[in-house]
């Protein structure tokens, strides 16, 4: 579980940083013009630093969610016994 923490913002860097190092080309018919304007925004999206930090940090929260729940199964029951008093 702890490499997923490091992993995904190491592909994700990775990934940004390879996109940045590639030339852009342009080609000029209609048809490449749509499928390059949807490939840039999908870029774009992919490799907005905001975006990874959110998602790395929804990721984290969600794999230490994870983490306790499968660490102490019994956890909900145990409250209920002690909200009785």
């Amino acid at each position: 579980m702890f490499k997923a923490l490091i992993l995904v913002p190491t592909v994700l860097a990775t990934l940004s940083f390879t996109l940045a190092l590639q030339s852009s080309t342009k080609f000029w018919s209609r048809r490449t013009q749509r499928a390059e304007t949807a490939r840039s925004q999908l870029i774009t999206v992919i490799t907005d630093l905001n975006l990874q930090a959110v998602l790395a940090l929804c990721l984290i929260g969600f794999l230490l969610i994870l983490y306790f729940i499968l660490r102490f199964p019994d956890l909900g029951a145990l409250i209920e016994k002690y909200n009785k008093f």
